[in-house]
């Protein structure tokens, strides 16, 4: 199949998301993950950090078990791009970090039919909105709903987040 992937840059409200503490599996040495504090997102920035997207799935509900999996599917799906669709063969469209399907998740209009996000498509190009429906869609199918993970299943159970 093809893909067309087009980057949109729009203007998000600023945020900072809170703090959390977790034992996910970290990179030896790392700190991260005891006094976090979401880095300042800049409107122009596209690509996020591992550690920002850890603090997007934190944010969202995801057990600490889970963060460094949901991290490597948006590493698989996205390339850790926040503000990216990607346009299928199926006249359907895949939005932000964890490539969420317009068809069952969003609201795109002509393409989509459940929205069971409860969200337009556009908006999930905002990382923390695009992390809250992957939290949703993971505790209804689980880790197979990405097919990231179904690739790279064995890195993904074992990826260790680089902060």
């Amino acid at each position: 199949m093809y893909y067309l992937t087009l980057f949109f840059i729009s203007a998000f409200n600023l945020f900072s998301a809170t703090a959390f503490n977790t034992h996910s599996r970290l990179a030896s040495g790392s700190d991260f993950m005891k006094n976090v504090s979401s880095p300042y997102i800049k409107p122009s920035q596209i690509k996020q950090s591992e550690c920002e997207v850890a603090v997007y799935a934190s944010n969202a509900g995801f057990p600490a078990h889970a963060i460094p999996i949901m991290v490597c599917i948006s590493k698989y799906e996205s390339s850790y791009t926040s503000r990216v669709r990607t346009l299928n063969d199926d006249d359907t469209t895949d939005y932000g970090l964890f490539q969420i399907n317009s068809f069952y998740w969003c609201d795109e209009g002509h393409n989509s039919k459940y929205n069971e996000c409860n969200k337009h498509c556009m908006q999930l190009l905002d990382g923390q909105l695009n992390a809250n429906c992957a939290y949703y869609i993971w505790k209804q199918q689980g880790f197979y709903a990405w097919y990231g993970y179904q690739y790279h299943k064995q890195e993904c159970d074992n990826y260790i987040i680089d902060c």
